[in-house]
């Protein structure tokens, strides 16, 4: 076993990204997850994709992940030209085989899916989804599930895909390429999580990073996962004897990413259910609560130290994850969220009956 380690990681070494060549060793790296694939879809795909990237001359092809349906499952693949944030197409397949184009993600198709579909895929591309909003104005949403992937797809390349500082280079004139030079993190590097960054166009460069020594335009224009909210949202590990730096998704269950430092080798995958994890802020909030720095002091009572921590996190909560709802609207007003978020954190607003809510559900 060990020397099998040893020559996936020398072939890991000539490999410099996560393409249809070498899709092998890349799966046998985040097997550790559950994110396998059994022979005959390797198979199927090692052939496919290859063909798949002469028909539609792409300058490579990755094999994106595998959403999973009641009746069958999504295959996806990503196919990208000389940009490679911009000129991204997304394609699925049943079989592994036959490959077709997911749809264009726009702002009105993103409001549909988030209003009509639920529950879990089904497997067939042409099911249709269907809401209506009220008796009275009789609209009714629908989508079909063709559409919901490819949102879906958006999503989680909006929110976690990722990759190592320093892989990608942005040239003067806008392309985002492949950076040649890139050799992989250092041991101690990989360690820390502010060296990793969402592939996506930026939402929010702080001026105060740009302010740093070490910040450099060419290779710093992404956002760093360190500044996710909630924090807490990503788990790095160390995996096959401290040799392959291994981030899992506590937001998309399901995606993992993989880093061997030293090497340019990295690339991430997502086998799920395509449904995002909206107990994440619950589950950190339990985590939060057995820490021993969060106990109150002596001279505070307990029930009134309980009541200001429900209400201020349940606050939180609510403002990065439940704005969608309609409820009565109030501004936040606690002094634990400048901590949360840090000194600069953004004005916004929250709906105010459910934090009470949680404050009587949670009460001793």
């Amino acid at each position: 076993m060990f020397y099998k380690l040893i020559k996936l990681f020398e072939d890991l070494k000539n490999t410099l990204k996560m393409d249809s060549n070498s899709l092998p060793h890349f799966l046998d790296v985040v097997a550790s997850s559950g994110s396998v694939l059994n022979l005959e879809e390797r198979t199927a795909l090692q052939t496919s994709l290859v063909i798949l990237k002469k028909n539609y001359k792409f300058q490579r092809v990755l094999f994106w992940g595998k959403i999973l349906g009641l009746q069958q499952d999504y295959f996806v693949a990503q196919g990208r030209g000389e940009d490679e944030m911009r000129d991204r197409k997304s394609l699925y397949s049943l079989n592994c085989l036959d490959w077709l184009l997911l749809p264009s993600v726009t702002d009105a198709m993103v409001e549909e899916v988030s209003k009509a579909a639920q529950g879990r895929f089904t497997g067939d591309p042409s099911f249709v989804y269907e809401l209506q909003v009220s008796k009275q104005e009789e609209r009714v949403f629908k989508v079909t599930e063709e559409k919901r992937l490819a949102v879906t797809v958006h999503q989680i390349d909006e929110e976690a895909s990722v990759v190592p500082r320093g892989a990608f280079i942005r040239s003067p004139s806008g392309p985002v390429q492949i950076n040649r030079s890139f050799s992989g993190l250092s041991e101690s590097e990989a360690k820390r999580l502010e060296n990793f960054m969402h592939f996506r166009e930026s939402k929010d460069l702080p001026r105060e990073k740009q302010q740093k020594a070490e910040w450099t335009p060419a290779i710093d224009f992404l956002d760093v996962l360190s500044e996710d909210i909630p924090k807490g949202s990503w788990s790095l590990q160390l995996e096959c004897a401290s040799r392959v730096c291994v981030l899992r998704s506590l937001l998309w269950l399901g995606l993992t990413f993989y880093h061997v430092p030293m090497t340019p080798q990295h690339g991430y995958v997502y086998i799920g259910l395509g449904m995002k994890n909206l107990d994440l802020p619950f589950m950190l909030l339990q985590r939060m609560f057995h820490q021993d720095s969060f106990l109150p002091p002596p001279a505070v009572r307990l029930s009134v130290f309980q009541e200001q921590r429900f209400k201020t996190v349940a606050d939180i909560v609510l403002e990065s994850w439940m704005t969608h709802r309609h409820a009565p609207l109030a501004p936040l007003q606690s002094s634990f969220v400048d901590g949360f978020y840090g000194v600069n954190r953004p004005a916004c607003q929250v709906p105010a009956r459910t934090s009470e809510h949680l404050v009587k559900k949670n009460s001793f």
